[in-house]
């Protein structure tokens, strides 16, 4: 069988993506570097916080890779909590990494495993095929008795073999996951606060999480380190990057084209770094607009699943966000427009006459006015209260008996304005002032002789 379909394959790729980017592969970030390095120096436990694919781990392995060089007493233990489950696979994951990081070889790895771990008897063995990996496991009983020596394994370390060891905790949040994971939190809180020569470096993919984690004063974790968020990429760090790149390789590529690079991906570090591999894979010498046309499209069927899945787990109120976008919203579009898009999207008969007029947000709850008499899946008359994570509408119903034009929410009182004449069962004549709690008009009465449109 022919395999002249190997021919044109490129090598040697100058991008990298689904793996940790580094050296030549990893952009420039050097603020963010040297903000890090300094906190790995001077044991500062360190959070770092940003949305998925966004160059967490490869920032972390970067930066550790050149303080490890500079400085040889500072070591760095890694755990990836992806496929870890529970507390006592946390155990054996910290206690396998914090063992790994302190020597290079398999008869120091077992050395120190019974020395430090003693009262525990860890069982230890070598991976068949010699390449530098063991495995390490606990009896669950023994667990439950010594967890403190597992857990200050990375501080009596440091402190026996006067080095500083760095833990570095990818997917930090999955601890979420375990039975009684606030129990364990504070678990660990307890032991970690108290360690002088090792250091924390907590991060993961679930943004939300881990700000609910580190961020709400409730949590165990509350205040533990410097919670960094990790800003995007610059488009000024990824002009040159990617112009390198494809000139290393004996390639090159325009600024048209490496704009609408940017353009494309939003200067995300994950599909920008894939779309940019696509078309040098596919270019010849010089990149053509056939080239990025077809990688682009090529990154949008592959991900077409993906997408799939995205949005059968949205709320209504997202995927109509999304409606809105795919109809020609750019992004000029206001928070005001998005939500109006939203609500009216959301009404049980979306007939362009009975439309939504005004809107004013106050925390979770959109109130809307209009000549609409339905939303948010329930019968409102002209004006009503959304629930903005929803998109439904919640109890409270003025059931005003004409249009409404306006309204504004200060403190405990909606105050509306428009056509009508009665509102909650009482005469009010186009303007009036409802309590926020209970749907009906306050006393408040000015007694408009005509249609209110603004307040």
């Amino acid at each position: 069988m022919s395999a002249e379909y190997l021919d044109n394959i490129n090598e040697g790729s100058p991008f990298a993506f689904g793996k940790i980017a580094l050296n030549d592969t990893f952009i420039n970030r050097q603020d963010d570097k040297k903000h890090l390095a300094s906190n790995f120096i001077n044991k500062v436990n360190t959070i770092l916080i940003s949305p998925r694919r966004w160059g967490k781990s490869s920032l972390v392995k970067e930066v550790a890779g050149d303080v490890a060089k500079k400085h040889k007493n500072i070591r760095f233990a890694y755990i990836d909590l992806f496929s870890v489950r529970s507390e006592a696979e946390f155990m054996e994951a910290y206690a396998k990494a914090i063992i790994k990081c302190s020597s290079n070889k398999f008869d120091e790895w077992l050395h120190n495993a019974k020395n430090y771990l003693r009262a525990i008897s860890p069982k230890i063995s070598l991976d068949a095929n010699l390449n530098q990996e063991f495995s390490l496991s606990f009896d669950v009983k023994d667990i439950r008795k010594n967890a403190d020596a597992i857990l200050n394994l990375a501080e009596t370390i440091s402190k026996s073999k006067k080095v500083n060891i760095v833990v570095c905790i990818d997917e930090f949040q999955n601890i979420d996951n375990f039975t009684k994971p606030i129990d364990f939190q504070k678990k660990l809180r307890s032991y970690w606060q108290q360690h002088q020569y090792a250091s924390y470096s907590l991060y993961g993919s679930r943004k939300t999480m881990l700000m609910q984690m580190f961020e709400k004063k409730a949590m165990p974790f509350f205040k533990f380190g410097e919670v960094i968020y990790l800003p995007k990429i610059e488009k000024k760090y990824w002009i040159p990057f990617l112009q390198n790149g494809f000139k290393k390789t004996g390639k090159s590529i325009n600024d048209h084209y490496i704009n609408q690079i940017i353009e494309y991906t939003q200067e995300h570090p994950y599909y920008t770094q894939q779309l940019a591999y696509l078309i040098w894979s596919r270019c010849k010498r010089s990149v053509k607009q056939h080239d990025v046309d077809l990688s682009v499209m090529h990154m949008v069927n592959q991900n077409a699943n993906l997408f799939e899945r995205e949005i059968e787990s949205m709320s209504r109120s997202k995927i109509n966000v999304l409606r809105a976008i795919a109809d020609g919203t750019n992004s000029s579009l206001t928070a005001a427009e998005v939500l109006r898009f939203i609500l009216v999207s959301s009404a049980l008969t979306p007939d362009p006459t009975c439309s939504v007029n005004t809107l004013s947000v106050s925390g979770s709850t959109v109130y809307v006015g209009g000549s609409f008499t339905s939303i948010g899946g329930q019968s409102r008359n002209y004006v009503a209260a959304i629930d903005a994570g929803t998109a439904d509408a919640t109890p409270w119903n003025p059931d005003a008996n004409n249009t409404v034009n306006t309204l504004a929410v200060s403190d405990s009182t909606v105050y509306v304005g428009g056509v009508f004449s009665t509102i909650g069962g009482q005469t009010r004549n186009r303007v009036a002032a409802i309590d926020v709690g209970t749907g009906n008009p306050t006393s408040w009465n000015p007694n408009a002789s005509g249609t209110v449109n603004t307040l």
